[in-house]
């Protein structure tokens, strides 16, 4: 399963975007179209999405809304509950200088086809929006700066609880024909055609303690943020092993070699051996490693004899899977039952 497909990210602004879309009479079963998502999701506080789901999830509200500016509108109905744990993390941090910096260091979680460059100016701070080369926008560059910058504009409003605006928003783009939305919503200069996208925050805002500041909040926050960092990372970045794993324990009853694994990774066979020595690791260790996982569960958790245990671990006869369960537990299937307190009767061990 390749990293867009994984369901790694808090569906929170999913209630807030069907709600929007409602306005329209656009019914979640079409905001859902194409994603897979029961209707249920919306009421699943546990709820992971995919960045492939979120994408089409975008898509599907940018066809199936009448209104041009709907990007704008999808950023400004957001709030910090958007980014789970993060929006906790950031709602508790000292000021918007320290919560800008942790939302770009966290922006692997929050789904942004933007790096943010920040930059110190006079009298305030310039933050960029330079796309990320390995990423593609769901729908275009417009659409994605619309639902970012916007999207940012409410979330800071909504951790200083004041009334707030940017000093200028400059675009990399041509004016659209709704430029007036632009206008209304950022309540300050919209410049077009620009060299970049930024925007620049004043330092009047940047040095805003938020009211909701709590260290102790904070650290706990940012604990989760590291481990959910961590794992869309190695996710992210393709670390090799996970894929793999994630590979053999979706094909059950199925013997993957390595020519298979490569061609289903689509990389080379030689690729993959390198990069699991660098990782001190093999292929075949992994395969042992998913097999013993198995043998234990169906062992413990099944009535399966050993003889179909043997061929669902792709072993080509019950010996050899008691000579690889011995040497990866130092015990027979049939000694490990009987530790287990559960013993299938089977005369073939």
């Amino acid at each position: 399963m390749v990293f867009e497909d994984q369901s790694l990210f808090p569906g929170n602004e999913l209630y807030r975007i069907h709600q929007l879309l409602l306005e329209e009479g656009i019914s979640l079963q079409k905001l859902l179209l194409g994603t897979g998502l029961p209707e249920s999701c919306l009421t699943n506080p546990e709820i992971l999405l995919s960045w492939r789901q979120f994408d089409m999830i975008y898509r599907n509200a940018f066809r199936l809304s009448q209104r041009k500016d709907i990007g704008l509108l999808i950023g400004n109905c957001m709030d910090l509950t958007r980014w789970g744990v993060l929006g906790s993390a950031m709602s508790s941090c000292l000021d918007i200088n320290h919560a800008l910096g942790l939302a770009n260091h966290y922006r692997d979680f929050v789904r942004s086809p933007f790096d943010f460059p920040i930059i110190p100016v006079k009298g305030g701070l310039l933050v960029g929006l330079k796309r990320r080369s390995n990423i593609e926008f769901a729908v275009n560059q417009s659409f994605a700066a619309e639902v970012i910058l916007m999207g940012t504009h409410a979330v800071i409003e909504d951790m200083i609880d004041l009334p707030f605006q940017f000093r200028e928003v400059r675009l990399s783009y041509s004016a659209p024909e709704y430029k007036e939305s632009y206008e209304r919503l950022f309540r300050c200069p919209v410049i077009f055609d620009s060299h970049e996208t930024s925007y620049i925050i004043d330092d009047r805002y940047l040095n805003l303690r938020l009211p909701r500041s709590n260290p102790i909040n904070y650290r706990i926050a940012r604990q989760h943020c590291e481990k959910r960092q961590k794992k869309v990372q190695s996710y992210r970045h393709g670390d090799i092993k996970v894929r793999i794993q994630q590979v053999l324990s979706s094909r059950e009853g199925q013997s993957i070699d390595l020519e298979t694994m490569a061609e289903t990774l689509n990389m080379s066979a030689r690729t993959i051996r390198r990069r699991l020595s660098d990782e001190h690791t093999s292929y075949r260790e992994l395969v042992n490693l998913e097999r013993k996982s198995r043998a234990l569960d169906y062992l413990q958790n099944s009535a399966l004899d050993f003889e179909s245990i043997a061929a669902l671990l792709g072993f080509s006869d019950t010996a050899n899977f008691r000579k690889a369960f011995k040497r990866w537990t130092g015990q027979s299937p049939r000694e490990y039952q009987e530790q287990q307190g559960k013993l299938t009767a089977t005369p073939l061990d």
